[in-house]
């Protein structure tokens, strides 16, 4: 598509690997929405399902969680069981999805029109659905997995240049590295927290963020998910360090911008990343292993530095 091609500030991997509300791509948004609800449904998770839905009433159709009596319950049942089976369908495309989501009002009318109308979406709404099921699938594994079983090969010598990366994937490197000296920190226990806060995140209507006029109207509400999930996380070292100072800054001058800052996971999965590439880069080194860093970003915690490095078994030259 012409929108995700250079010079554009944003690539087809920002679209295919971005799950939450910051994809750059609308329809992309608006089906791995509608795949959050299949999975909690798949799950069981119909109470969640149901608020999750409400909440993005933008995309959903109200009718279809208007629920006051039994027979609503098992009327809501029966439909969430054939949506599912719609998505599993090896035979539909993406189109197909888009227009039986419609037809069945379970997404509002109309929704879809705009991309079906547009040409330059043509080829993407001829893919087999399987390709967006797959996709969604292999993201929710999710993006940042364990490495501890990593096969690769396997080099006499590695040289690991550190550097930061504003293009997907986000990679804080040195946010890590002012992590690992400041924290004792386990890669599973981050990865936990970080798909539970995420979790907390998209349960969060973030539609009304913008403009401000709309914002202030439900500042009330963004002011008490942003209490609940400082009060949450108020003790772990992970959520201290990426994001307290955020939630800080929102609840003590609530704005929409602020808001905005605060309700995210980018500067989580960014040092996330850099984990993970430091874990691989570093394990691939059979015999000798070099760190290149930029001095000037760690110099507010050199002396830390130079100590965890040491510690771990590196020999420090020139800084």
């Amino acid at each position: 598509m012409k929108a995700y091609k250079f010079p554009s500030q944003y690539t087809p991997v920002d679209v295919l690997t971005d799950t939450t509300n910051d994809n750059p791509d609308k329809l992309f948004r608006i089906l791995f929405c509608v795949c959050d609800f299949i999975k909690m449904v798949s799950m069981a998770a119909y109470g969640k399902s149901i608020q999750f839905a409400r909440e993005k009433k933008q995309i959903f159709n109200s009718g279809f969680t208007n629920i006051e009596f039994h027979n609503d319950k098992i009327i809501f049942y029966d439909k969430v069981q054939k949506l599912e089976e719609a998505y599993d369908l090896s035979t539909m495309t993406i189109q197909g999805f888009c227009e039986f989501l419609t037809d069945n009002e379970y997404c509002n009318k109309d929704i879809f029109l705009p991309f079906i109308e547009d040409t330059e979406y043509e080829k993407v709404l001829k893919v087999s659905l399987s390709q967006l099921h797959a996709l969604y699938a292999y993201l929710g594994a999710p993006s940042v997995s364990t490495q501890h079983g990593v096969k690769g090969e396997g080099h006499n010598n590695v040289c690991f240049i550190a550097e930061d990366s504003t293009r997907n994937p986000i990679v804080y490197m040195y946010e890590f590295f002012q992590l690992l000296c400041a924290e004792d920190i386990n890669l599973t226990d981050f990865q936990n927290f970080y798909y539970d806060y995420v979790s907390e995140i998209k349960s969060i209507n973030l539609t009304y963020l913008k403009p401000a006029k709309t914002y202030k109207a439900h500042e009330g509400e963004y002011l008490q998910y942003a209490q609940y999930i400082k009060n949450k996380y108020k003790d772990n070292k992970y959520f201290l360090f990426c994001q307290q100072k955020y939630y800080d800054k929102y609840l003590g001058n609530p704005n929409s911008t602020n808001a905005k800052d605060c309700f995210k996971s980018t500067k989580i999965q960014g040092i996330l990343w850099a984990y993970k590439l430091f874990y691989v880069g570093c394990s691939r080194a059979k015999e000798n292993l070099v760190i290149v860093i930029d001095e000037n970003k760690i110099a507010p915690f050199r002396k830390e530095f130079i100590k965890r490095m040491t510690a771990i078994g590196f020999d420090v030259n020139g800084i």
